[in-house]
C-alpha cells in the first residue's frame, strides 16, 4: 500500500506549481487507480478526510477519485475528521456525508475492527 501512496504523492509533488494544492484525478488517474485498485484487492475501506472539506475547490476535486472507486467496485467509505483540537471533531461532516452520497458510497464505522454501516 506504501508503495502505491509514495507514487501518487511522487507524482503529485512533480506536477507542475498550479496543481500542486489538490491530487486531480485526470491528470493522475494511472497512479489513483493503483492505489484504488491496491485497496480493493485488500479489502481497505477509503477514508474521506473532512478537514479540507470547507474548501470547495478540494471537494470537487476529490469527488472524482471516489466515484472511481465506486466504479471499480467500492463501497464504503469512512469518514474522518483528522481533528488535532475539540472544535474540529466533526467539522464539514455534512459536506462529506453529501460527497459520500453524490459517490454512491455508504459511510461505515470501524468498532473492535467490525464494520458497521452508519445511518
Amino acid at each position: 500500500h506504501a508503495y502505491c501512496w509514495h507514487r501518487v504523492s511522487r507524482s503529485h509533488r512533480s506536477a507542475p506549481i498550479q496543481a500542486q494544492r489538490h491530487i486531480i484525478y485526470g491528470q493522475f488517474h494511472e497512479e489513483v487507480d493503483a492505489v484504488l485498485r491496491t485497496a480493493l484487492e485488500t479489502d481497505t475501506i477509503m477514508e474521506l478526510n473532512t478537514r479540507r472539506l470547507g474548501d470547495k475547490e478540494a471537494a470537487e476535486k476529490l469527488l472524482p477519485i471516489y466515484q472511481r472507486y465506486y466504479a471499480l467496485g467500492g463501497r464504503y467509505v469512512s469518514l474522518g475528521s483528522d481533528a488535532h483540537t475539540a472544535q474540529n471533531i466533526g467539522m464539514n461532516f455534512q459536506v462529506a456525508l453529501e460527497l459520500a452520497e453524490t459517490a454512491k458510497l455508504q459511510p461505515v464505522t470501524f468498532t473492535k475492527r467490525k464494520m458497521q454501516l452508519c445511518k
